[in-house]
């Protein structure tokens, strides 16, 4: 684990993507799994280092690319994507870090930073939503969101996606 953050996202969403009401308070965490060169490509864990600040070999591992995970307090799964950075082949797991600020318009933003890339993340929105669910050809249920969150809706307007919709049937 590189990183834990409070993390910011619409109940309605939330409630949308896992079917379930989470009221509860979310953490993002950033993650950077590695695979242990030494043993055959099994996963390994954290290292110290020694007394002379040297990191212990089981901090040099070939690395797969950092992780963002969002989770309940109870440990319940909300979401997890990984994550564009730049570069994190050469990096090891100390090399990560996240910071969380509030963005112009009282969003949270997260930072994730590396030696080679530094990456903005932020809870999606409805927006981001709908989006996602016209790319995976859901027209119907990307209607019905943009319906019933019309005034949430910055980028999405349900006149474009009743006409992709339609194109989409014939």
């Amino acid at each position: 684990i590189c990183g834990i953050s409070p993390f910011s996202l619409d109940e309605q969403i939330v409630t949308n993507l896992t079917g379930h009401d989470r009221k509860k308070l979310s953490i993002g965490i950033l993650a950077y799994p590695t695979k242990d060169e030494s043993s055959n490509g099994e996963e390994g864990g954290g290292g110290f280092q020694d007394r002379k600040g040297e990191v212990a070999s089981s901090l040099r591992k070939s690395s797969l690319r950092p992780e963002m995970l969002v989770v309940t307090a109870a440990n319940e799964d909300i979401s997890w994507d990984s994550l564009p950075v730049e570069g994190c082949h050469n990096c090891n797991v100390l090399d990560f870090w996240l910071s969380t600020t509030v963005g112009p318009e009282d969003e949270a933003l997260y930072y994730i930073v590396s030696p080679g890339d530094i990456v903005v993340a932020r809870p999606c929105d409805w927006d981001d939503h709908v989006t996602w669910l016209i790319n995976h050809g859901d027209y119907e249920e990307a209607l019905e969101a943009a319906e019933s969150n019309q005034k949430r809706l910055k980028k999405n307007n349900i006149f474009d996606i009743r006409e992709n919709y339609l194109e989409h049937l014939v």
